[in-house]
């Protein structure tokens, strides 16, 4: 998978960091080949909304909410440890949807390591690709192109 940058070209070899095991499984995992990660899909039809917002405690919670529309109001999806990965990630933004997929892609920051797009779901956490810096906000076309923007400007993959 390859990175459009829209304002410069950024490469960087650092490979993403491992999950880490965990002792409990909230939904059962199908047999997979080492490294793969099985994240369910997203219920669009139990969501009322699209639109994403994620705060990280300093508890080391990451609290992923949905935006009801109708009120203002946010409603907690699910939370995520962040020892869920090792190293332990920093925080999660840019938060969307995928319509060929139905899987929710967010950018993950772990420190020194750098910006991942990753699946998530409650539990899960599935990497995808490297990021050039971190992202703000993000949306996916209805192709599957996710348009991100940050620190590095504009780019899509």
């Amino acid at each position: 998978m390859e990175i459009k940058d829209v304002v410069s070209t950024q490469a960087s070899p650092t490979p993403a960091p491992t999950p880490a095991p965990t002792e409990t499984q909230r939904d059962p995992q199908p047999d997979l080949p080492d490294g793969q990660v099985f994240i369910k899909k997203f219920d669009c039809d139990k969501s009322k909304t699209l639109a994403f917002q994620s705060t990280t405690s300093e508890l080391g919670v990451t609290n992923i909410e949905t935006l009801d529309i109708s009120t203002g109001a946010y409603s907690l999806l699910f939370n995520l440890q962040t020892n869920l990965t090792t190293p332990p990630f920093r925080s999660i933004n840019s938060c969307a949807i995928n319509p060929k997929d139905s899987l929710l892609h967010c950018s993950m920051e772990i420190n020194g390591k750098g910006s991942f797009l990753v699946r998530i779901n409650d539990g899960q956490v599935g990497y995808v690709a490297k990021l050039p810096g971190w992202r703000y906000a993000a949306a996916f076309d209805r192709d599957g192109t996710y348009y991100m923007n940050g620190n590095n400007g504009m780019s899509f993959i």
